[in-house]
């Protein structure tokens, strides 16, 4: 019965190995960037869990996503819903890829936090709630 067990999951890595090949093949060498970047520096922050939303902890600026759906960043209203030259922005395109590659604090903030983080984010381009949550403080350290 264990080696039943065995072969199918190697099965199921073989098929989720093919799909993600698949899926890298189709993302833009900006895409790629940015894919690289959140699956190293792990950018992506859950903050609920249905509807699926993340933060994207940027260096410059956090970003807003509802998963498969919306980024709050420039590309996705430029690109995306202005001139419908792309179906996604970058940031949309790796939080697709990256699997459980993310932090996830949704169990740990309640409705009102959320939104807090939220407005954070919409207004101020950062949320200070989610870094001095993930970081300790407002700004991870920085290699020199």
């Amino acid at each position: 019965m264990e080696e039943k067990s065995e072969n199918t999951q190697g099965l199921v890595e073989q098929v989720t190995i093919s799909r993600m090949r698949r899926s890298l093949s189709q993302l833009d060498e900006n895409d790629r960037a940015k894919l690289g970047e959140a699956l190293a520096g792990r950018r992506f922050v859950r903050i609920l869990d249905e509807p699926p939303i993340f933060v994207y902890l940027g260096q410059d600026e956090d970003y807003v996503l509802i998963k498969d759906t919306f980024c709050s960043c420039n590309g996705f209203f430029i690109q995306v819903l202005g001139e419908g030259r792309k179906s996604h922005c970058s940031h949309l395109a790796a939080l697709h890829n990256i699997g459980n590659n993310y932090i996830d604090l949704s169990g740990r903030l309640g409705l009102e936090e959320v939104f807090t983080v939220l407005l954070e984010v919409l207004y101020n381009n950062r949320s200070k709630t989610v870094r001095r949550m993930v970081y300790g403080t407002e700004e991870p350290e920085r290699s020199a």
